[in-house]
C-alpha cells in the first residue's frame, strides 16, 4: 500500500516541471500581450512611446521591462483577440479620465 502511494507521489512530481513550464508560456503570452496594446495605445491615443511614459509615470518599472524586454519583443504567438481587449479596456479607461 506505502509503495502504491510512493509511486502517485512520484508521477504527481514529474508532472510539475511541465505544468510550471507551461504556466511560465502562459505568463509571458499575457505580458507579451499587455504590452503590445499599451504600447498601441501610447502611440495611438497620446503619441508617446510606452518607454517615455513609463519613465515618468513610474520609473522603477521602468528597469523591470528592459530586463524582460527582448522576451516580450520575441513572443511570436499573440492572439490579436487579446492585444485588442487590452488595448479597448486602456482606451475606454483613458476616455473616462480625460
Amino acid at each position: 500500500m506505502c509503495s502504491g502511494l510512493l509511486e502517485n507521489r512520484l508521477e504527481e512530481a514529474d508532472i510539475l516541471p511541465e505544468l510550471l513550464e507551461k504556466l511560465e508560456h502562459e505568463l509571458a503570452l499575457e505580458a507579451a500581450a499587455i504590452w503590445q496594446a499599451f504600447t498601441l495605445f501610447c502611440r495611438e491615443e497620446l503619441a508617446l512611446e510606452p518607454e517615455k511614459l513609463v519613465k515618468v509615470w513610474i520609473e522603477p518599472a521602468l528597469a523591470a521591462i528592459e530586463a524582460h524586454r527582448e522576451a516580450l519583443d520575441k513572443t511570436q504567438y499573440l492572439q490579436q483577440k487579446e492585444v485588442e481587449e487590452y488595448r479597448y479596456a486602456l482606451k475606454e479607461v483613458w476616455e473616462r479620465v480625460t
